[in-house]
This record gives structure tokens, C-alpha cells and sequence, in this order.
């Protein structure tokens, strides 16, 4: 799956909010394209990033609700051994627990982004990336997953092991944690992401234009179903006709293959809509609202890729 945005947008770089129901996004120098090819470039330097814009990545003990049965996986060895092996880290968000105490901060799930400096197998003006997930409260699961960078517009994309859904790598924290199985599981994460980049090719090869309207649909009735369920539990404010969360945001987007019109979709569905004026009731308004739950955000991800695959298959015969 990937998760998508352009240097314009990423521009509005956010660090730690005190809305615990709102995510904590950041990436350093994110209107800089040339940043998210090398990373930062050292570990102490990602440190300091995490302090601020993933502080639970930093964490030494679980959430104070945790059982005794949970088992701890500290974040931190991970980003470390990403820098032993060439990785280097280019963005972080954290999701802050839903009831805010003064240990929330360290506890959220955390979802950080890797890639090698440098990356120059490029598709499409994609490079591929690792995505680290973890959380220190009673639910969470460490997972890595393949992933991609769409350096248009900013946006990740996560890919979903054999095209179904999101598997990734996953420890959960129970029973025995073996740090060196994460570490591997990074690495060949790692890998699958380098070989997906074959298949964003052949998807920005295929015109959909005489079959637009039809595949967006698909699309979107995929990522609807992904973020709320049923289209009866989508929002008032959120109802909008399919044209809409395909929306042409910027000129690398104006083109009409189906990699393309993914990430159009992929964007409105996670990021929400620009805002625009409403003359009846003259307020700036969003058609759609921006998606702030990360693993919705995973989900939604996993559904739009799972479905482009299909529409490939079937337009390619």
C-alpha cells in the first residue's frame, strides 16, 4: 500500500499537538525533495527528531496500563540498526491514545519511515521505503512493512504482502520478543519494496481514460470501505461524488494512468480536500475531512492497492 502527499503539501510541517485526538505528523525539511532522499542523516539527529515528533519511538517502558503478561519491544534498537544497515530515517507520525494521561506521550502507536540515501531506483518519481509501526500499550503490534515514497506529492505508500491485505512483518508483545526477528523482517521488507516498484511501473503504463469514471468508483467504494465501513456510516459533511476524491491537485497529477488516479484517490481519502470557500454559508469548508487514525489510514492504503491490482489484472486481460 502506499500512503501519498507532494513537497507542496508537506510543506505544513506539524510537530506535537496537545489535541490528543488529533495525530502528531512531522517531516524535517519536508518542502526540501532533496531530504527525502537522503534522510537524516545521522542517529543523533533522529533522536532529536523523535523527541518531538514521535516521542513513544523513544519510550523505555510501556503505557502504565499494560498487564504483566505484555512484553515491551523498545522502539529505539530498531531505528538503530536501520543506521547500522545504510537506512536512513525521513518522517514519523504518532497517534496519541484516545483518553490523554501524562504517559499517553510515550505510549502511542508510532509509525516511522526508512529508506536508503540516495535511493536512486526510482518509478514514476517513487523510491521504495521501509515503515516501522509499534505502540507500548496493551493492543499494540510491532510490524514492518514495504513501502514507497511518491516524491510529487509527498504522500507514503504501504504494500500489502501478496496483494491482499497489509501483513508486513509482526511481533505482538506477548510471550517471547526476539529483537533480531524484527530487524530481519525489516530487511526483507526492505526487499519487497525494491521488487514492487516493478508493478507502480506497469500501473503508470495503463490509461484508464476511456474507463475513468467506472474505476474510480471501484476505488472509491474500496478506500470508503476501508475508512468507514459502509457508505451509511460516512459522514454528512463527507458525501461526495466519486469526481471529487479524485481530485487534480497539482500538474504531476493531471495525467490519466491508473497509478496516478490511485494516488489522486488515496490523498482525498487520507489527507482530506483543500479547503474552499462556501458562499452560503461564507466559511472556508473541506468536502472531505483528513483521516488522522494511523492504522485507518493503513487499512485504507491496503484496499486501494489491493483493488488497483485487480483493475490491472482485468484492463491488462
Amino acid at each position: 500500500m502506499i500512503l501519498v502527499g507532494t513537497a507542496a503539501t508537506a510543506a505544513k510541517n506539524t510537530t506535537a499537538t496537545t489535541n490528543p485526538h488529533t495525530m502528531i505528523e512531522s517531516s524535517p525539511a519536508a518542502c526540501d525533495i532533496a531530504h527525502w532522499l537522503k534522510g537524516i542523516p545521522t542517529l543523533s539527529q533522529a533522536r532529536e527528531y523523535l523527541a518531538t515528533s514521535a516521542p513513544a519511538a523513544l519510550a523505555k517502558a510501556p503505557h502504565q496500563g499494560t498487564s504483566e503478561s505484555y512484553k515491551f519491544l523498545d522502539t529505539e534498537p530498531v531505528v538503530e540498526a536501520a543506521y547500522d544497515h545504510g537506512f536512513r530515517l525521513v518522517s514519523a507520525s504518532q497517534q496519541p491514545r484516545r483518553r490523554s494521561s501524562a504517559s499517553d506521550a510515550d505510549s502511542g502507536v508510532h509509525l516511522l519511515r526508512f529508506q536508503r540515501p540516495g535511493e536512486t531506483v526510482q518509478v514514476h518519481g517513487t523510491v521504495a521505503q521501509v515503515v516501522f509501526r509499534n505502540g507500548h500499550a496493551a493492543n499494540a503490534t510491532a510490524k514492518c512493512y514495504a513501502g514507497a515514497f511518491r516524491l510529487a506529492c509527498a504522500n507514503g505508500l504501504i504494500i500489502p504482502v501478496q496483494g491482499t491485505t497489509v501483513e508486513g512483518f509482526a511481533v505482538r508483545h506477548v510471550g517471547s520478543v526476539d529483537q533480531d526477528a524484527i530487524i530481519n523482517g525489516f530487511l526483507v521488507s526492505a526487499d519487497h519494496g525494491i521488487q514492487n516498484l516493478e508493478r507502480l511501473e506497469q500501473w503508470g503504463a495503463i490509461d484508464t481514460t476511456s474507463h475513468q469514471e467506472e474505476i474510480t468508483r471501484h476505488l472509491v467504494g474500496a478506500g470508503i470501505k476501508a475508512r468507514w465501513g459502509h457508505w451509511s456510516d460516512v459522514p454528512q459533511s463527507d458525501r461526495r461524488g466519486a469526481r471529487d476524491f479524485a481530485l487534480t491537485r497539482r500538474n504531476a497529477d493531471a495525467n490519466d494512468s491508473l497509478y496516478t488516479l490511485m494516488n489522486r484517490v488515496q490523498e482525498s481519502l487520507i489527507r482530506g480536500t483543500p479547503e474552499r470557500y462556501s458562499r452560503s454559508t461564507r466559511l472556508r469548508v473541506r468536502q472531505i475531512q483528513p483521516c488522522n487514525q494511523l492504522d485507518t489510514q493503513t487499512a485504507i492504503n491496503a484496499a486501494l492497492w489491493t483493488k488497483t491490482t485487480e483493475i490491472a489484472a482485468y484492463l491488462q486481460g
